[in-house]
């Protein structure tokens, strides 16, 4: 009888294969950020690159049964606080699914990310593409005779191949509108403008075959809207972050790059990924980070993404100061947030029977970690990890009445961190 339990048993979870397929993974999908399992907060703990990761894994997995392992139960969204991070079926989820049930795993295709070379192949010119800049290509431009760099005449056979070879010398992967070549068609300098503005059709599919993504040459979007209104909103969201999409990510929002971020944005406008990702209708890495109708932020993206006139939105009211004292300090005091918290790290402060200066500063730092017109992209409520004072914070956040229930340190779910504080 021995004998046959021991054969019946599912062989014991390989550390060595999550540390060289799961973990990366997960990593590059957003899971290991600061506020989520990057953090010694959750009980399930995703270190970076060279801290061992496999234990904490394995403890939220059941050897044999990937239906009853909350790694991937929560990865698919259930019990997930931010939703689901993976579709079901989806390559990144059988990957998880084979690990657990000790089945040979096959790595997913990397998505293309930001840190392509310019020495890689030069992606194909199209047609498209090409005709703006066909003249480009007489001998008063940059025909043969004329000014370097050297283009074929499109009649000429393998001229689209040639052409973007020696175009991509003067192209930028990840910063198109600072690359040499966009720089010169929109007038920069000496040359001549080709494109009128990042708008421009010719410009739009330029930046697209520099990022190797599809952007459409013709959109009802503009880019003083997004300058002016969608970027904000998606910074103050989180998602410029440098564990989002300011990292490794094929979508890209990086600091002072707007021109660029405009065009990679119009990339997963068209085709409604922009909302659905940020409402974690189709699995987000960042999970839910845009509400529904009462969400101005969300009101902003869809109507930007449809190109309509964006919104104008009158901030929400600040929740009440009086409910922050009489529910929200006592379940951080129940919860011992003060223990760390009295000195201020990170920006977060929390006291013990507070004085006035106290309770106002408290306050404040709360609500610079909070989203009040969508609560549940507050980071805050990521760190709080009490169902009862989630709960009753994210009521007190909406402006609604807080639950009545007690806060509890014994439901605590995770460790708390060693947190240096100031002397």
């Amino acid at each position: 009888m021995i004998a046959v339990l021991l054969v019946l048993a599912a062989a014991p979870l390989d550390a060595e294969a999550y540390e060289a397929t799961v973990r990366p993974m997960l990593v590059a999908r957003g899971c290991a950020a600061g506020n989520c399992h990057g953090s010694e907060l959750l009980p399930f703990v995703l270190p970076p690159p060279g801290r061992p990761g496999a234990p904490s894994a394995i403890a939220h997995a059941v050897a044999g049964k990937p239906g009853a392992s909350p790694l991937l139960q929560r990865a698919l969204g259930q019990g997930h606080f931010v939703g689901r991070m993976l579709e079901p079926g989806s390559c990144e989820a059988k990957v998880i699914e084979a690990w657990i049930a000790g089945a040979p795993l096959k790595p997913c295709a990397a998505a293309a990310g930001p840190d392509r070379r310019l020495d890689a192949p030069a992606p194909p010119l199209s047609a498209e593409l090409a005709k703006p800049l066909a003249g480009c290509a007489s001998e008063r431009c940059h025909g043969a005779g004329g000014a370097a760099p050297t283009l074929l005449d499109l009649d000429r056979p393998g001229a689209l191949e040639a052409n973007a070879s020696v175009l991509w010398r003067f192209a930028h992967p990840v910063k198109p509108f600072r690359s040499p070549l966009m720089q010169a068609v929109l007038g920069s300098g000496k040359h001549p403008r080709v494109f009128d503005g990042v708008d421009d059709p010719g410009a739009r599919a330029l930046a697209g075959w520099m990022l190797r993504a599809t952007i459409p040459a013709r959109g009802p979007q503009r880019y003083a809207d997004f300058a002016a209104r969608v970027e904000p909103v998606l910074e103050a969201r989180g998602c410029a972050s440098a564990s989002c999409h300011a990292g490794r990510t094929e979508y890209q929002l990086l600091e002072g790059q707007t021109e660029d971020n405009y065009w990679r944005t119009l990339s997963v406008a068209a085709d409604g990924r922009l909302l659905s990702k940020g409402q974690n209708r189709t699995a987000h890495g960042g999970g839910r980070r845009l509400g529904g109708a009462e969400d101005c932020a969300a009101a902003t993206v869809r109507a930007w993404s449809e190109g309509r006139p964006v919104p104008d939105c009158r901030p929400p009211e600040p929740p009440s100061f009086e409910v922050f004292r009489a529910v929200v300090v006592p379940g951080l005091s129940a919860l011992t947030c003060t223990k760390c918290h009295r000195k201020g790290p990170g920006g977060f402060w929390a006291f013990d029977q507070p004085d006035e200066e106290q309770l106002q500063r408290s306050y404040r730092s709360t609500l610079e970690h909070a989203t009040v017109d969508f609560p549940m992209a507050s980071s805050v409520l990521q760190r709080v990890r009490e169902k009862c004072l989630q709960r009753q914070m994210t009521a007190w956040l909406s402006r609604v009445a807080p639950p009545k229930c007690t806060v509890d340190v014994s439901n605590f779910e995770g460790t708390f961190p060693k947190m240096a504080t100031p002397p």
